[in-house]
């Protein structure tokens, strides 16, 4: 994109790292993110709020990110909402998860629409140990969902924003200037 994605412009003003941070604190949970060392200075004023955990080799893959910060906040955590920066979702969205994830004491939520499994998956804490072992050889959070397929509880959540990705500039403006996202 020419540059960190993390920074760049998205709704209401915002940059993409910030909107969601907002976005998990308005739905009732306490944000950490998993940054280079390299984004640090420029990652701060986005972080209102947010705890920050310094991944050392960020080159090494998204399982290696979810494992630092499986290691970096409390082990003891009650429920766990992975989300990648390009995945911006709107509060309802998380706390729709939480309320079902909460109601059915789920090991795993995911958001479904018209049969189709969306992000952001949230997870039990008795995940813990499978989480920190993560490979990107073993597909990663992937394969836990595969591994635990029973378990998972879907959540039909009527938007297709749980399939929005801005993996391109094209992307994130498309989406960024969308309204009408109920399908």
């Amino acid at each position: 994109m020419g540059e960190q994605k993390a920074f760049l412009p998205w709704k209401e003003e915002q940059s993409l790292l910030s909107y969601q941070v907002s976005q998990w604190q308005q739905a009732g949970f306490r944000p950490w993110v998993v940054l280079g060392s390299h984004q640090l200075e420029t990652a701060k004023p986005h972080l209102q709020g947010a705890q920050v955990l310094i991944n050392p080799a960020p080159e090494a893959g998204e399982a290696h990110s979810i494992r630092v910060g499986i290691e970096g906040i409390p082990a003891n955590f009650r429920v766990l909402g992975i989300s990648a920066v390009d995945q911006p979702r709107p509060a309802w969205i998380y706390h729709s998860l939480l309320e079902y994830h909460l109601r059915h004491r789920s090991w795993v939520t995911v958001p479904v629409h018209r049969g189709r499994r969306g992000h952001p998956p949230l997870m039990d804490g008795r995940l813990r140990e499978e989480l920190l072992h993560l490979k990107e050889e073993t597909l990663g959070l992937q394969q836990v969902l595969q591994d635990l397929d029973k378990r998972v509880l879907e959540v039909e959540l009527y938007t297709n924003e749980i399939f929005l990705g801005c993996n391109t500039l094209l992307d994130l403006q498309a989406a960024a200037g969308a309204r009408n996202w109920i399908a």
